[in-house]
């Protein structure tokens, strides 16, 4: 009997050590927990920021480096027309839109502004006044602060005073001697012309046009009076080109629109009219 029972507790504890391990689990126990799998770390924790700031970050390096690409080109003349220095600075202005502190783009913009100092210079050496002060102008609009510019623009301003008074000077003495719009490169409206187109509210300038006008209303009054009825129409028609509302001119061009008895009877009433005003 001793030997049966140690064979049955033997039994049973084979049975017991079976339903913990593989067997059929007993009654009031657990199955084993199995553990979690563990997820993908590209899963769990996407990447999503870096890579596309890098991506960002390297289509934006090469838009610029083709800008400035661009702006080199436009300014060293191997375009077409030559050098194209408005196109370049536009270059740059979209260069400093993305990286303002971009130094080649700054030193191309003080370039340029340099540039029409230059061409500014040259101008004036050659006597052309007008096109010195338009290069300042852009000059100056590009690098406000430019030192060379601004020496350049009080220089141009002196220089620009005494072509003025020179041409004024010239324009009296064709206005004296009835040179008023021919001959062209020596009459007195072509002078005060230039210095209009140096100085536009040039109050002498103004004011010599003006006595142009009335220069001519004189001649054709004159020429109406003692019956020179094509030139006092010449008179009138150079008068209004230049004076197109001048009050004397316009009253002569009706008188002179008359029939032909209209404008004698016209000429004879001109002629008489001095005597009664005496």
């Amino acid at each position: 009997s001793g030997g049966n029972g140690e064979e049955g507790q033997k039994l049973a504890t084979e049975s017991q050590t079976q339903g913990q391990v593989g067997g059929t689990p007993q009654v009031g126990t657990s199955p084993p927990q199995s553990a979690p799998k563990a997820e993908p770390q590209d899963q769990q924790e996407p990447q999503r920021d870096l890579p596309p700031r890098q991506e960002e970050a390297g289509s934006q390096d090469a838009t610029v480096q083709t800008l400035l690409s661009q702006a080199d080109q436009a300014m060293n003349g191997q375009g077409a027309k030559g050098p194209d220095l408005p196109l370049a600075l536009d270059f740059f202005h979209q260069v400093l839109e993305r990286e303002p502190d971009n130094a080649q783009a700054l030193a191309g913009i003080r370039y340029i502004g340099e540039q029409y100092g230059v061409s500014a210079e040259q101008a004036m050496r050659a006597g052309h006044i007008s096109e010195a002060a338009a290069h300042l102008q852009k000059g100056l609009a590009i690098t406000p602060g430019n030192r060379r510019l601004l020496d350049l623009q009080a220089r141009f301003n002196e220089e620009r005073r005494e072509a003025i008074r020179k041409l004024i000077g010239r324009a009296e003495d064709a206005l004296q001697r009835d040179s008023l719009t021919t001959p062209a490169d020596d009459c007195a409206y072509g002078y005060y012309q230039q210095v209009m187109r140096m100085d536009e509210k040039n109050s002498a300038a103004t004011t010599g046009i003006a006595r142009i006008a009335d220069r001519y209303a004189e001649l054709a009054d004159d020429a109406y009076r003692n019956m020179r009825i094509s030139n006092a129409k010449e008179y009138v028609r150079q008068g209004l080109a230049i004076a197109p509302q001048h009050r004397q001119l316009r009253q002569l061009q009706r008188d002179l629109s008359r029939s032909k008895p209209g404008i004698f009877f016209k000429s004879i009433e001109k002629s008489i009219r001095p005597v009664f005003q005496q």
